[in-house]
């Protein structure tokens, strides 16, 4: 039988279990706190600036955050996404609707910046494929350019790459500028259109259809 003062420490002492427990809530208690202090140090020293940086409202900063955002949200939905529209794309062309065919290639190279391929195909395709649905010449020779432009916008984010400078000077340059059964008229518009870059330049002259193909070979 315990003795009186056994029984009061007994009573006054809590079980080992509930002792174990309260020493872990207090670890954990210490970790989340050490973990939040870092969080927050990485959100102040590294990645605010990062995030100043992505959306200063300059030319190439858009153009970066155009690029970055659906990379950012949507993540590997991103190529799922781009074989519906690669799809989608291929409808519109032979349903001939072609400017909801462009919106789709600029989402298509929005969503893979970086593949040369997708610069490639849709140069080839608006120069080729898409001029030869028109009979009038000024068309086919626009469409040709937005396959250039299409190129040289691909340059932009895939820098020094082969196969674009490759379908640059030799599909559109040499045989289709310079080579096509239209090459005559390609020729003539090309000179003309150097020799009209001053009206670029004139602000009495509406931007518009007319001078499309012009502020293309002036960007060119």
């Amino acid at each position: 039988m315990a003795s009186g003062g056994e029984i009061k420490q007994a009573e006054g002492s809590e079980p080992r279990g509930i002792s174990r427990a309260r020493r872990d809530q207090f670890v954990a208690i210490i970790v989340g706190v050490v973990l939040m202090s870092a969080a927050q140090l990485i959100e102040t020293l590294v990645l605010a600036p990062k995030r100043v940086a992505l959306v200063q409202e300059d030319e190439s900063s858009m153009q970066s955050l155009a690029v970055t955002f659906p990379r950012l949200t949507l993540g590997g939905f991103r190529g799922i996404l781009s074989t519906a529209l690669w799809l989608q794309a291929e409808d519109d062309k032979q349903a001939r609707r072609w400017y909801e065919l462009e919106t789709k290639y600029d989402m298509i190279a929005t969503l893979q910046p970086y593949f040369a391929s997708v610069y490639v195909f849709h140069a080839w395709n608006q120069a080729y494929n898409l001029s030869a649905q028109w009979h009038d010449v000024d068309t086919k020779y626009k469409w040709v350019l937005d396959g250039l432009a299409y190129l040289y916008r691909g340059e932009q984010y895939v820098p020094r790459n082969p196969d674009i400078a490759l379908s640059e000077a030799q599909e559109m340059y040499y045989l289709k500028l310079g080579g096509s059964f239209e090459r005559e008229f390609y020729r003539a518009h090309w000179r003309a259109d150097l020799a009209r870059l001053h009206e670029l330049k004139d602000p009495k002259l509406d931007a518009g259809s007319a001078t499309d193909a012009l502020a293309h070979v002036y960007q060119f």
